[in-house]
């Protein structure tokens, strides 16, 4: 196995303490449940209907199977106190955020960026607030109320270029989330609607494959509320790399080619691995999903809403560093070498969705990979464009 690294190790230490502190506060958790507004995700059994597998659903409506699900429960269970914890915490730094109230932010709520904040955000928005915070980081709250009517003048005008294909992606959005379905149900309508509008209202991008999901993410996270939905989707994909859903597709795979790069130059070891189990030729289908959805569909939605967290009061480099943290993990761990060229493309695909605790792989996204400081802005700006000029 390769030899630890200083920062796996400290990781290592502060996951065991952490797991004794798990086991110290259990007494706790039916108390800390109950106060938090931070955990996450409640499961609820969606009962088992003939040869159906038995699922559970979380708090967004996503179904799991029973062992992903038990997974997720088990994780949930065990970090309540550390969830009631930083909800404390964020009240107490920043008592101006109020819960959000069911579609209806904050207005007055503008949180400047500060070193402080940022080091919140990373350590994970709790969930009744995270709404608000949202909308106040990105400025989609000042956007929304700057432009009134602006939204449902572009409703009713309105895209008949990309219409039709808005329409045959409702089908394929999140087809295991209840508030999704059946087809032609309100949030289908509502997500019509709202990328109908963001196509007329940005004729450039118009529309592309990976905003549904995107879109539809932050549709549940605000509880329908689609002007809100409206401003915080545009002022994310202003924090998405550039040109990420150009409809020639020369962004994301400059996107992709860059983010190779950085892993070969960086983790030589990682990338004889993944060539050695002939996983490099299938990983660029794998990067450019994790990339165009922003992680959505492919790591549990907690860890989406954590690395959301992160980009949304920050930019698009944490999209490059949890992408690099879990392919680092899987190989430090020893379990790339446990799969040959007929298994690894399956374990590739889902590799995200064992990240149930983002905690564990924010200690390598940030305690690693940024304090090495070599997975920066310049550096990636530079590559891109090499890759832009030079597609390979």
């Amino acid at each position: 196995m390769p030899r630890q690294s200083g920062a796996e190790q400290r990781m290592r230490e502060r996951l065991a303490q952490h797991k004794r502190e798990k086991e110290v506060g259990a007494s706790y958790s039916a108390k800390a449940a109950s106060v938090s507004g931070h955990a996450p995700i409640g499961m609820e059994r969606s009962g088992n209907k003939g040869n159906q597998p038995d699922r559970s659903r979380s708090a967004l409506g996503f179904e799991y199977t029973a062992l992903l699900a038990g997974r997720q429960a088990e994780y949930i269970r065990s970090s309540l106190k550390y969830f009631a914890h930083r909800s404390a915490r964020w009240k107490a730094a920043f008592p101006i955020v109020i819960p959000y109230q069911g579609g209806a932010v904050n207005t007055l709520l503008n949180l400047r960026k500060s070193a402080k904040l940022k080091r919140f955000c990373r350590k994970g928005i709790p969930t009744d607030l995270r709404p608000s915070v949202w909308m106040s980081i990105s400025g989609a709250s000042k956007r929304m109320h700057s432009s009134p009517g602006v939204y449902q003048k572009l409703v009713d005008k309105g895209s008949p270029e990309f219409s039709q294909q808005i329409l045959l992606d409702m089908h394929r959005t999140f087809p295991n989330n209840c508030h999704f379905r059946p087809d032609g149900c309100v949030r289908q309508q509502q997500l019509h609607r709202l990328l109908s509008a963001y196509a007329t209202f940005n004729p450039g991008v118009g529309y592309c494959q990976g905003m549904n999901f995107v879109c539809g993410m932050l549709l549940l996270v605000l509880n329908g509320n689609e002007e809100e939905t409206f401003w915080l989707f545009d002022a994310m994909l202003a924090k998405m790399p550039p040109n990420m859903y150009a409809a020639d597709m020369l962004g994301i795979q400059a996107e992709c080619a860059t983010f190779f790069s950085i892993m070969k130059e960086d983790y030589p070891d990682l990338s004889a691995t993944l060539a050695r189990r002939g996983a490099l030729e299938v990983m660029p289908a794998i990067v450019v999903k994790w990339l165009i959805n922003a992680y959505v569909d492919t790591v549990p939605e907690e860890t989406v809403l954590r690395v959301w967290d992160c980009l949304l009061s920050e930019d698009w480099k944490v999209l490059y560093r949890v992408g690099l943290a879990m392919l680092l993990r899987a190989h430090r761990s020893g379990e790339l070498e446990t799969h040959d060229a007929a298994s690894v493309l399956e374990f590739l695909s889902n590799i995200g969705w064992s990240t149930f605790d983002a905690n564990e792989l924010f200690e390598t996204a940030y305690d690693d990979i940024d304090a090495k400081g070599t997975v920066n802005r310049a550096r990636i700006n530079k590559l891109r464009e090499q890759h832009r000029k030079n597609p390979s």
